[in-house]
Order: C-alpha cells, then structure tokens, then sequence
C-alpha cells in the first residue's frame, strides 16, 4: 500500500508537472540530524528519495508517537510526506554539505516544527531568588 501511495503520487507530478504536492522546501546540513513534532499522531512517513535521507520514529517518554527522526545520509533531495489520521503534510528536503552555512533555527510549517537536534535551548530571562540571609 505504501508503495502504490508513492507509486501515485510520483505519477502525478510526472503528469502534472505544474501542480507540486511538495507544499514548501527544506534546506538541511549532511552530517547534522533533525526533529520533526507534529501536534497530531504520525501515522506513516513516505519518501521519494530513501538513498537520500532516513525518517525513524523518535519516541519520548511521553510515548505521544508525534516526533520524528531525520538523518540526511547524502547530499540530494527528496520529496517528504508525513500521514496523519485524516490529513496529511507533504514537503521537499534538500540536503545541503557539511560546509554550507544555514542558520540553527527552528522552521514551523503547516503544523510541523523541525529544528536541529544538537541546538542549544531557548530560554527566557528570569531573576534567581537570592539566598537568605541566616544570622546566628
């Protein structure tokens, strides 16, 4: 069934050059892995390009089933769709080499964060208590 899904769909853009289901395009550096959270459960991954890069379920201790593992093996592109229930979000990964200079910054697109896996967390400012003041 995964197989004629891609068959389809890979058929469709052969047909129908003008009309891309690859809603938006994402640029990744060789050699860095990325996350990919969906608010929704991930039902199935498809690519079009598997020599390219690798989706594997990253599973937390929440066990939500909603974040996803992407490891680019080498440098190219592939089309990426991710099922859900009843919907589903399809984009492009180009995978760029290790000396490309991108930005380490979360992208948010129809529902989906990815963001590099390494990166430092964002923090808010907040003031520490100051210890009290003991006298004996």
């Amino acid at each position: 069934m995964k197989k004629l899904f891609l068959f389809l769909i890979l058929l469709c853009e052969i047909l129908c050059p003008k009309f891309c289901l690859a809603a938006g395009q994402i640029s990744v550096k060789l050699g860095s892995d990325y996350l990919i959270m969906s608010d929704d459960c991930v039902k199935n991954t498809l690519l079009s390009n598997p020599e390219i890069l690798s989706l594997s379920p990253f599973f937390t201790i929440f066990n939500e089933k909603n974040t996803l593992l992407l490891h680019p093996m080498k440098q190219g592109s592939s089309d990426v769709t991710i099922l859900f229930d009843k919907t589903y979000d399809s984009f492009k990964i180009q995978v760029l080499p290790k000396t490309s200079k991108l930005p380490d910054k979360t992208v948010k697109m129809d529902g989906l964060e990815i963001l590099l896996l390494d990166s430092m967390p964002v923090h808010e400012e907040f003031d520490i208590d100051q210890p009290p003041n003991i006298k004996e």
